[in-house]
This record gives C-alpha cells, structure tokens and sequence, in this order.
C-alpha cells in the first residue's frame, strides 16, 4: 500500500491509515474529531487487522446485520 485510506465507523469515528517506510500509522478520531489513538504496525500486523475486519463485515452480513 503506498498512499493514506480512511475507515468511517457506523459511530462516526474515522481511522486513518498512512504508510511510513515499512510501518503504518493508524490515527484513530471520534466523531469530534478529537484523537482517540494512535497505533504503528508492521506490514504483518495491517494485513491482520485488514483480515480480522474482513471476516467480521461477512460475519455481520451473513447474520443480517446492518455493516
């Protein structure tokens, strides 16, 4: 991944994901706008998060929630 994306959540908060070299920065807002977190990762560590999300927007779909 080589440029930013932003996750919106279902109670407005916003995460930021921006690559830095070989980590992530991920900048986690409330709805305010005010920083809630901030968290770095390897590369290893994104692409299970990005999975565990994943799993959980099928998991949530298939038992007819609203993500």
């Amino acid at each position: 991944m080589s440029h930013s994306y932003t996750l919106h959540t279902y109670s407005g908060y916003t995460i930021t994901v921006t690559p830095m070299g070989g980590v992530y920065d991920l900048h986690v807002r409330s709805a305010e706008g005010e920083t809630a977190a901030t968290v770095r990762m390897s590369a290893a560590e994104l692409a299970v998060l990005r999975g565990d999300l994943r799993n959980a927007l099928v998991a949530a779909r298939s038992a007819g929630g609203a993500a």
